[in-house]
């Protein structure tokens, strides 16, 4: 009831921000905002809704375009909407190298550029004066996630430390921004009394986290493709890695179907698994299971107008297509669709927290995109209404930095599963 009632209120929210948008908007021309995925709402409560609702508090405007991982595409997206005259660019990077050549496209135009929820080189965000970069504290992102692994760790050690070296091998995907600074943060706390493990001949000592990376391919291949790599790698060295940390779910969900490819983390109890860490709860694993289903014959299809008896009479020769049947089995390891209806597929959610609960993703920080979306739409009124872009703007900004917003505070929990026999 709670999911209906939540799709309701979703389908109310987007429908009036239609109307409401479509009327009487301070700004002209649309706002462009740019994401990094398909830019569609799957996930409730997701950066995507948080943007819905700030830019319809500020009655703005705007557009959503989504880049589906492509930069090159992002970069086509970005031109397209200045060429139409869009009244500012939010923009989702793809990949931190296509944002000069966007912020040079927008200054041409005098179009304002903010950057959100991403990595900006501070050099591109300041050759602009109508440029912004809001994002979490990193700082403290990466705190956060270094004491959910320094704590994985400790409860784990023996597990982890497979080659019994008394360190634990770590590999990281995405930029390492943040990876880096937590896996530093990790080592600070178990170098500490508190933070002593046990090695497999009873010994105390203190543990450290060191980089893997006896073949360089993890800074040159993109996520996927390292993460079958790496794969590769273990089947021939089951010991070389054991430990990934991420700092995006979507890269996340990647590393993890790499890793399931190989029979990888699987099961929380079997011992072919590799604890990955990560930031973000936006990754929806349903459709990323759905979307290779086998296809339902057309006349069992549930319709509008299926009265319940029809409803429940298909979903009971549904479950009897054994080429579907087979395929839930075959990804039971992401999604268990075992015991869901076919009529209840649209109303189940299943994100990065179901699958820290299921024990193949070790811990997530998870950020607060209500403030997140909240600076970005008052620095875009800020821009539209002419006045000075951070007017009014409650998150911090650094000193010496005033094209960064920093949003403080805006870690507001964390999911830890430490799967301890």
């Amino acid at each position: 009831m709670k999911r209906i009632v939540s799709l309701i209120l979703i389908a109310l929210l987007t429908l009036s921000v239609f109307i409401f948008t479509g009327c009487g908007a301070i700004n002209k021309s649309e706002v462009s905002i740019l994401w990094s995925g398909d830019g569609e709402v799957k996930v409730p409560n997701s950066l995507i809704n948080s943007m819905d609702r700030a830019m319809y508090i500020e009655n703005i405007s705007y557009v959503h375009y989504g880049a589906n991982g492509d930069a090159a595409e992002q970069i086509k997206q970005a031109k397209a909407a200045i060429d139409k005259g869009c009244s500012a660019l939010l923009v989702e990077l793809v990949s931190p190298m296509s944002a000069l050549e966007i912020v040079n496209a927008a200054k041409e135009k005098d179009i304002p550029v903010v950057f959100f929820n991403t990595l900006v080189d501070k050099a591109v965000v300041e050759s602009y004066d109508k440029c912004v970069f809001v994002s979490s504290a990193i700082d403290t992102v990466a705190a956060v996630q270094g004491q959910i692994i320094a704590d994985y760790v400790k409860a784990n050690f023996k597990k982890l430390d497979a080659n019994t070296d008394g360190k634990i091998n770590y590999v990281a995907y995405g930029t390492g921004v943040i990876s880096t600074a937590a896996v530093k943060r990790a080592n600070e706390l178990l170098a500490t009394e508190d933070y002593t493990v046990q090695t497999a001949d009873k010994k105390k000592i203190n543990t450290s986290i060191v980089f893997y990376d006896s073949t360089n391919i993890f800074s040159t291949l993109a996520p996927i493709a390292a993460g079958k790599a790496q794969a590769e790698i273990m089947e021939k060295d089951e010991k070389a890695i054991e430990l990934i940390v991420t700092e995006s779910d979507l890269v996340a969900l990647d590393v993890l179907c790499a890793l399931q490819d190989k029979d990888y983390n699987t099961n929380k109890l079997n011992t072919h698994f590799i604890p990955i860490f990560t930031v973000g709860e936006e990754a929806d694993y349903k459709a990323y299971v759905l979307a290779g289903r086998p296809e339902i014959p057309s006349d069992l299809i549930i319709k509008d107008g299926d009265s319940d008896k029809v409803i429940k009479q298909k979903n009971k020769d549904i479950k009897k297509i054994a080429e579907l049947k087979e395929y839930y089995e075959k990804n039971v390891y992401l999604v268990d669709l075992t015991y869901v209806n076919e009529s209840e597929l649209d109303e189940m959610i299943y994100t990065t927290i179901n699958v820290i609960d299921s024990g193949r993703i070790s811990g997530t920080v998870i950020a607060d995109n209500d403030t997140i979306a909240v600076s970005v739409a008052k620095i875009v009124r800020n821009f539209i209404k002419g006045n000075g872009a951070l007017d009014g703007i409650a998150s911090k900004v650094k000193d010496g930095e005033v094209a960064t917003v920093v949003v403080e505070g805006s870690i507001v929990s964390v999911r830890y599963k430490a799967y301890t026999k």
